[in-house]
């Protein structure tokens, strides 16, 4: 467990001995059990916000709060207050500083208070704090199958697996996870922006070598004002200050001016390509597209980028760059015009061949994608393919659910908002990407925007919408989603705070150890209207030859349905299914506890998470029990 520098203590065996002078513990000896933070209010902010709550009256230091609750069975967590005096007596529960108070003191027993002295700003991330010691989800409330009796159970629903109608990309099968550029003055990130993570965390490793083989997307908002070290003077505080905009109504490339320039050291540049080597992702790194633009039309200055590209280059040399492809800017959209944006990936295109011709002769050249906006119409991504003259092998945007989160009467969401803008990207830049040989990939998205927003993006609520959208996305012809974020905002898959999985993580580990890059052509039948919104099917191959997979979401808040696996109702192209298996993974709405198979998912002790063991399916039908996920193994018939 960490310990954190912010409070004032000297740490000596033994229990707390008090000093009374203006009630700072700056002279406090005490155990090591204890986290005291001075200047901040812990209290509930009234007491009958939380019932555990005494309140002690006339307490003349926050030594003697602290000594009180020490000397009071249950007291985990204490404020004292140097206006009132009062001294707050609290119960177990997650450590909530509130907000500084000059004079107050605070403290929480790290044994049994969650997230006891967190400091989301300075802390380490991942810190590895303890989680909630009271399980939203236990086992007893599920039987061993995870089938359990429901308020209502819905019709029987046939399904039939048809035809093969096409792939993803056969280099992630879909899977992607972002780890963004923001520092830690941005809300709700903490130090978990990619230059600041612990990468060579012993426990985030494992985790997160689980989903090898992904894509990691690197930058995001801040790309467009980041400044990378590769030649003397580049992160000068002269060259910083260019990333700012220089008169109020000038040009100004980045459409965002949320950051100041920040600088990335190829000492920094190493290690994140340590990380993606030793977890076995693959980088897209998304390159600073402005520097040094002095209008929409005009060229910048690619010193930057060039010498990135040098650097990375003697990196794969020696078998140590994980850059699978550069991206280029960030949403820029008009701010750079399409035309100047495809002549600049031209550009880039020969450097990156000269670079590794010079540098790294022989090995893997990275590809080039962009353009990192919305969804774009059409005729400006045609434009741009057309000026890239093939430098350019896939189109990236961006896709957020906001609009879908106020749920259908029954639903955990609205499934008809979401089914729409699934299928939207693909109905407007299919056609174009597909008659440029590009591929079409969703590089940045999550349930809701703007760090995501926490008790839904960090919740099984937003894993629903996850497992259902890869299906969909795939079978409008997005070949990538790459998921916001591995770290740092509120719809982070892994906790900042305590380093294990949030609900998606499973659904993302989930989707890798089992679906393959082909999709199939999917029917439902038998399902009446309430049946149809709640349900969403997909079918694939999964990563062995012999067998394929469905994926079966259920947002039905308390209805079940079934699932027929009769020959007559699942029917494969060339063979017939002689048996299923299934994963099943479940939650509630708005929790972070998940189960897999009716058992609370595992981490081991080195932080690595437990192997899925798909379980036989013992009748002919599977059982979907609200807001649930359920992968279907389909064996066939090879004889």
């Amino acid at each position: 467990m960490h310990r954190f520098d912010r409070p004032i203590w000297i740490i000596v065996a033994g229990v707390a001995a008090a000093s009374s002078e203006g009630g700072n513990l700056t002279n406090l000896a005490w155990s090591s059990d204890w986290y005291i933070a001075n200047n901040t209010n812990a209290a509930p902010g009234s007491v009958s916000s939380r019932n555990t709550t005494t309140v002690i009256k006339d307490v003349v230091s926050g030594a003697n709060c602290l000594a009180k609750c020490s000397n009071t069975a249950g007291c985990d967590l204490f404020a004292w207050s140097p206006n009132s005096h009062n001294c707050y007596l609290v119960g177990g529960h997650e450590w909530a500083p509130g907000w500084p108070n000059e004079g107050y003191i605070s403290g929480c027993k790290y044994a049994s208070v969650s997230l006891c002295g967190y400091n989301e700003s300075a802390a380490p991330c991942p810190s590895h704090l303890k989680p909630d010691s009271k399980p939203e989800l236990r086992e007893s409330k599920r039987s061993e199958n995870a089938f359990i009796n429901h308020t209502r159970w819905g019709t029987t629903v046939t399904v039939t697996v048809g035809a093969v109608l096409g792939q993803t990309s056969g280099d992630f099968r879909m899977l992607g996870v972002n780890f963004d550029f923001w520092p830690a003055s941005k809300s709700a990130w903490g130090t978990c922006g990619v230059l600041t993570s612990v990468l060579d965390d012993p426990k985030l490793l494992p985790l997160v070598s689980r989903l090898n083989g992904s894509m990691l997307r690197i930058g995001g908002s801040p790309a467009d004002f980041m400044l990378y070290d590769v030649f003397p003077g580049a992160c000068s505080s002269i060259n910083l200050n260019k990333t700012q905009p220089s008169a109020p109504h000038g040009y100004f490339c980045p459409i965002w001016d949320q950051v100041q320039g920040q600088c990335l050291t190829m000492l920094r540049w190493g290690e994140i390509n340590q990380f993606a080597v030793s977890t076995g992702l693959r980088i897209a790194f998304d390159l600073n597209a402005c520097w040094g633009r002095a209008n929409a039309s005009a060229q910048m200055n690619m010193s930057m980028i060039m010498g990135l590209f040098n650097e990375t280059a003697k990196m794969a040399a020696e078998g140590k760059s994980g850059v699978y492809a550069f991206q280029f800017g960030n949403e820029l959209y008009y701010n750079v015009e399409t035309s100047r944006y495809g002549k600049d990936m031209r550009t880039m295109g020969n450097a990156l061949a000269a670079a590794w011709q010079a540098y790294a002769p022989g090995k893997q050249v990275p590809t080039l994608i962009g353009p990192d906006n919305g969804v774009s119409d059409a005729i400006s991504v045609d434009a741009m393919l057309n000026a890239s003259e093939g430098a350019m092998t896939a189109i990236t945007f961006h896709a957020y659910w906001n609009d879908c989160v106020s749920p259908l009467p029954g639903l955990a969401l609205n499934t008809s908002c979401i089914d729409g803008l699934a299928e939207h990207a693909g109905a407007t830049l299919g056609n174009v990407t597909q008659a440029h040989n590009a591929d079409l990939w969703l590089s940045e998205g999550a349930l809701h925007a703007n760090s995501g927003v926490a008790g839904l993006t960090d919740t099984w609520t937003s894993s629903l919408w996850y497992a259902s959208v890869l299906g969909q996305l795939a079978k409008s012809g997005v070949g990538l989603f790459s998921r916001q974020t591995l770290l740092g905002g509120n719809y982070e898959i892994i906790d900042k705070a305590t380093g294990l999985p949030n609900p998606d993580f499973w659904v993302a580990l989930l989707w890798h150890d089992f679906v393959g890059s082909r999709y199939f052509e999917v029917s439902v039948s038998d399902c009446e209207e309430f049946c149809a919104s709640a349900l969403r099917i997909s079918a694939h191959d999964s990563i062995t030859s012999t067998s394929k997979v469905m994926i079966a979401v259920n947002f039905a808040m308390n209805t079940s349905f079934d699932l027929t696996l009769a020959d007559s109702d699942i029917k494969c192209p060339t063979s017939e299914i002689v048996e299923a298996s299934i994963v099943q993974l479940t939650g509630e709405v708005g929790k972070r506890s998940v189960l897999v198979n009716g058992k609370e998912g595992v981490i081991g002790t080195d932080g690595s998470p437990q192997r899925f063991t798909p379980m036989k399916v013992s009748s002919a039908t599977v059982s979907l029990p609200p807001t649930s996920v359920t992968l279907i193994l389909l064996e066939a018939n090879t004889e």
